[in-house]
């Protein structure tokens, strides 16, 4: 698409550069492949016509470009950042003052939102990112009522603008409740940005059947987020005969909400697989099979967590050896083809260091950090805190960081550990249940490059015969390079 920049939009240089490179690159790469005409085509097309977007544009590419190719400028270039960052705030502002029509201002601030929030996570600004998050989610409550004409106008046949941004939050969203644990999924409740995701299916004149079932999956996902922190995560196991019961029932619900899943979208997923492991390029293309990838990891990781969600003992996530191998072999598999690619990029520019792995959308690393976590097989562990360090950023999920936490738990449990000294491979039960670590908590500082963490353990009173958890804390402070 051939770039226009308005007669009254007075642009230097840099910031060309900056436009030109996220049509290139920063409006693709770290973005799904499933959205890419999005990116390419109203992204660009509204930073022709707002000033506010075009700032937030160049804020988020100029800093993408020098953190992917590693470039020693990186530092100094968050400075360049914030100052279009905050030309993009003021910018906003001034609209916001003066703008005749509701339909503009939402869409316009809701991708300015979006770009935030990209921005932010790069620079490591994890706090201020989940600030635009809500902020966007809490303009969603209010819809579609209070702006109902904004949901007929489109980009790209016939898909509303709207919906297709709801569906972006409602991934962040996940991704956000997935990272911080704790915090109150916003996509259940009210419930307009789901209503906004599901008017999309309706308007679209030919989704795509991987688009479907993706936005199908992240539904569930946060319907199981909320059960996870309402239900599961306050039901009084002492209580079995009120508490416990309903917590079953839901639980199930959520169950039968996945599987309903697998059946819709199984063969679809398996046959992309397959034609990607047998190299079948008129089958699959990379970008739908690690799409398909991604989404057998979320369902993987979600099915784990309901699963085991109303037991109070660790041991119970031995009986998931399968579910966690099939997370390592789907990764190793896809992501190896992926730092393949890069690295085959990396020989034909070999004055160049390799790029890093940029993406927001949340991928390998959180069912990675899952698996190393939950998983007790020490060779099944070591394989996913191995991949983790190569991921790159997936969002706020930074693989080394999330690789050195893993460890840290890794060697924890094991120590002392019958066969530990050879690694206690293939047998989880070598780790007993006072040893595991039930939750971590982690605080980054990513200017001195340590991370203090929180493992919370059972204490001896707490075994399962009682249902009483009480907590045993051990603080560190760890170091990445």
């Amino acid at each position: 698409m051939a770039m226009r920049v308005m007669p009254s939009m007075t642009v230097n240089h840099r910031e060309l550069r900056a436009i030109d490179y996220f049509r290139h690159q920063s409006g693709q790469d770290p973005f799904s492949a499933l959205e890419g005409d999005f990116w390419r085509t109203f992204v660009l097309q509204m930073s022709n016509s707002f000033p506010a977007v075009q700032h937030a544009l160049i804020a988020f590419s100029d800093l993408h470009e020098k953190y992917v190719l590693r470039d020693d400028r990186f530092s100094s270039a968050k400075v360049y950042s914030r100052q279009q960052y905050g030309r993009a705030i003021k910018s906003l502002r001034e609209h916001l003052g003066s703008a005749s029509t509701s339909r503009d201002v939402t869409e316009e601030t809701l991708l300015i939102c979006l770009l935030f929030v990209c921005f932010e996570v790069l620079q490591g600004n994890d706090f201020a990112a989940l600030v635009h998050l809500e902020a966007a989610l809490g303009i969603f409550s209010n819809l579609p009522n209070s702006c109902p004409g904004a949901l007929t106008r489109s980009f790209h046949q016939g898909t509303p603008v709207l919906p297709a941004l709801a569906k972006m939050f409602i991934r962040l969203d996940n991704q956000a409740t997935n990272l911080i644990g704790s915090r109150p999924p916003s996509t259940v409740s009210p419930d307009n940005i789901h209503r906004l995701a599901i008017i999309s299916e309706v308007s679209q004149s030919s989704p795509s059947k991987i688009a479907q079932a993706r936005d199908s999956l992240h539904l569930c996902i946060s319907c199981a987020h909320d059960y996870l922190r309402s239900t599961a995560g306050s039901v009084d196991l002492n209580n079995t005969t009120i508490g416990l019961a309903l917590a079953v029932q839901k639980k199930n619900g959520q169950l039968g909400s996945l599987r309903a899943w697998v059946r819709e979208y199984q063969d679809l997923l398996e046959r992309i697989s397959f034609a990607f492991e047998n190299n079948d390029a008129e089958l699959a293309n990379r970008e739908e099979a690690t799409e398909c990838a991604v989404l057998w990891l979320a369902y993987l990781v979600t099915y784990i967590k309901l699963s085991t969600s109303l037991d109070p003992d660790e041991i119970t996530y031995d009986s998931y050896l399968p579910q966690f191998r099939a997370i390592i072999e789907h990764s190793e598999a896809v992501l190896g083809q992926i730092l393949a690619d890069e690295n085959i990029l990396s020989r034909n520019d070999a004055a160049s260091p390799p790029r890093k792995l940029f993406t927001i959308e949340e991928k390998f690393i959180h069912p990675l950090y899952f698996t190393a976590f939950k998983c007790r097989d020490s060779l099944i562990r070591q394989r996913a805190i191995a991949l983790m360090r190569v991921a790159g950023k997936e969002g706020a999920w930074d693989g080394i960081v999330f690789a050195r936490i893993a460890e840290h738990v890794k060697v924890l449990e094991e120590e002392g550990a019958p066969g530990s000294e050879c690694g206690g491979e293939g047998n989880p039960a070598l780790v007993s249940e006072l040893k595991r670590v039930h939750s971590v908590g982690f605080q980054i500082n990513r200017e001195e490059k340590t991370i203090w963490v929180q493992c919370t353990l059972k204490a001896p009173t707490s075994l399962s015969e009682n249902k009483v958890f009480e907590g045993k804390k051990l603080d560190d402070v760890l170091s990445y390079a």
